[in-house]
């Protein structure tokens, strides 16, 4: 769900940009975890080369989810060697019920597809909504 527009928070030197459900504190540190529910890439050869080997990779670890796939590629050094420049958004502008922000004021995206199923996923909305 947007609830505001996202474009201000992006960092204009980054490719590829993609929200967690824990951030780490660091935009740019590999061990954010994630989140491929809300993504913003810029179309140039790097993002291109990239989104190909991430394709390739379900060949590679099939029956896994492609946000699966990217968890264990974004460290392998064809990556490093193509030069994407990955970008992490921190949890307090892209909230999520793994995560949640502790300013509404600031958050830009708020998704619930950190929890398994869709009842996993209502019970915090339900919950929220009454504190």
């Amino acid at each position: 769900m947007w609830l505001r527009d996202p474009f201000t928070k992006f960092n204009p030197d980054a490719d590829f940009q993609i929200a967690c459900d824990i951030y780490k504190g660091n935009s740019t540190d590999l061990c954010n975890y994630p989140n491929k529910g809300f993504t913003y890439v810029r179309s140039n050869d790097r993002t291109i080369q990239f989104y190909e080997y991430w394709y390739a990779g379900k060949d590679y670890f099939p029956g896994k989810h492609d946000q699966d796939v990217f968890g264990v590629i974004k460290f392998y050094p064809y990556v490093i060697r193509v030069g994407l420049r990955i970008k992490f958004l921190g949890t307090e502008f892209s909230g999520g019920f793994c995560e949640p922000s502790e300013d509404l004021d600031r958050v830009v995206t708020m998704h619930a597809n950190c929890c398994i199923g869709l009842m996993q996923e209502q019970t915090p909305r339900h919950e929220n909504g009454r504190r």
